[in-house]
């Protein structure tokens, strides 16, 4: 029975349609190079989304910037100072809260690849100044005692305002100046109410001089009350190298030359000070807390028996009072801050590198207490050079209960310039991939246009 059944059963498969074998295979290969280019569009999207959003700059774009919280109670320092980054935010885009320091860092070997930074003093933030970038590199500027506010004027044209930073907000406001003038910031007022400035007669007497060189030729001294814009031209006290200062705010040490010339708030002299050959005074940081000694810089020389003349900086402290007060020399750097009336915060050389931050006695001089190291990696001019640190300015008033906290850097959101970059580098990779897709498709549908069916048996 089933024997017949199945014998009457056809056994023979209908023929398959004209080229339905090339079309299957053709659709096949169709859609695993649809599922590819899928796949490589996801993966470019993400790459963008996943470099935008992990550094913050999708939110810098959408988001205002946060302002810092209260500052703590004691003020702080990294144990170590973070190497250069291209990838630093700014005051003005994320400000880092009042500042420890403001410092110019850098190398210029090369090319000039140097940023104004400001550290903060209650959390590890880095931050450009921005408003410091000049034309030709970092522009003058001084730190107010507190670390709150930054002063920032042009060195090499007349300015008619002075420019004061809000380093806890970012925000910018103008101090007019009688009329426009060369303008070299000296001195905060231990209050931060007062700003000694140079006001340099322009044009230049030498067109190839910056503001701070010029002052030593033509300047003369300037007060100016920030808060209510008043200006005192102190017009005996002239030319300008450096001013500071005393600790009660009613007197001023000027250098005028090759002396300091004690003068009181209406350019009175109160008293001169001789100081030693090729001596500066130290700007803001030069008084003493008690009012007993000046600290000026300098450099001694020395030849080697290879003929090789080496320069080693120093600080000296000289007699404010005429009393016959002094202190031994340093070999210092530069002369950052009182920490006490016996004792000074001081940039000291360590090998090659832009050296450490050391807390010095005076009676017992180096090597101090460690409180801080700048990077001395070759982190400048793309790895190739190490970095150096100028024009260091303190908070002086936070210096007294200055602590030294774990470095743990925060840089900010990303540049602007940087973001966009980015986005522009994905929309690019997301073109790129899409045109790739459409020659894929289209590649596919004319193969299969072309196809030929196989001949028959």
């Amino acid at each position: 029975m089933s024997e017949k059944l199945f014998r009457s059963v056809p056994l023979d498969e209908p023929p398959l349609p004209v080229q339905y074998v090339e079309g299957l295979v053709t659709a096949g290969r169709r859609s695993v190079r649809r599922r590819r280019v899928a796949a490589t569009l996801a993966a470019a999207l993400a790459v963008v989304l996943v470099l935008l959003v992990g550094a913050g700059g999708l939110v810098q774009l959408v988001a205002p910037p946060a302002v810092p919280a209260a500052p703590d109670a004691t003020p702080s320092l990294p144990d170590r100072i973070a190497p250069f980054s291209s990838l630093t935010g700014t005051v003005s885009d994320s400000p880092g809260g009042r500042a420890v320091m403001l410092y110019q860092f850098g190398s210029g070997e090369l090319f000039n690849q140097f940023q104004p930074l400001a550290l903060g003093a209650d959390r590890d933030t880095y931050r450009r100044l921005d408003a410091a970038e000049g034309r030709r590199g970092v522009r003058s500027w001084q730190l107010s005692p507190d670390g709150t506010t930054a002063v920032v004027t042009d060195d090499l044209v007349a300015v008619d305002a002075l420019t004061l930073i809000d380093l806890r907000t970012g925000r910018r406001r103008q101090v007019m100046l009688p009329a426009p003038t060369g303008a070299v910031p000296l001195a905060f007022s231990p209050d931060g109410r007062t700003l000694a400035y140079s006001a340099v007669p322009t044009p230049l007497s030498d067109q190839y001089n910056a503001m701070p060189a010029e002052s030593r030729r033509t300047g003369v001294l300037v007060l100016v009350d920030l808060a209510t814009g008043r200006h005192r031209t102190l017009s005996g006290v002239t030319p300008v190298f450096a001013a500071s200062f005393a600790p009660d705010g009613q007197r001023i040490a000027v250098q005028t030359g090759p002396r300091v010339e004690i003068v009181d708030l209406d350019g009175r002299v109160v008293r001169s000070v001789d100081l030693p050959s090729e001596h500066i005074l130290t700007g803001n940081a030069a008084w003493s807390p008690d009012g007993r000694l000046l600290a000026v810089t300098g450099a001694t020389t020395s030849t080697g028996e290879d003929g090789v003349t080496s320069y080693n900086r120093r600080i000296v402290f000289v007699d404010a009072t005429g009393e016959g007060t002094v202190a031994a020399p340093i070999a210092a750097e530069e002369m950052l801050g009182w920490r006490s009336a016996r004792r000074v915060i001081a940039q000291v050389a360590a090998g090659n590198g832009p050296g450490e931050i050391r807390d010095v006695p005076l009676d017992g001089g180096l090597p101090g207490t460690l409180l801080s190291r700048f990077d001395d990696g070759s982190s400048c001019e793309y790895g190739t050079r190490t970095c150096q640190a100028f024009e260091i300015r303190m908070a002086t008033g936070l210096l007294p209960s200055l602590v030294v906290r774990r470095a743990d850097p925060d840089r900010g959101p990303w540049p602007g310039w940087f973001v966009v970059t980015v986005a522009g580098g994905g929309v690019l990779l997301v073109a790129v991939a899409f045109l790739v897709y459409r020659r894929v498709t289209r590649r596919g549908g004319t193969s299969r246009g072309a196809a030929r069916p196989l001949p028959e048996p």
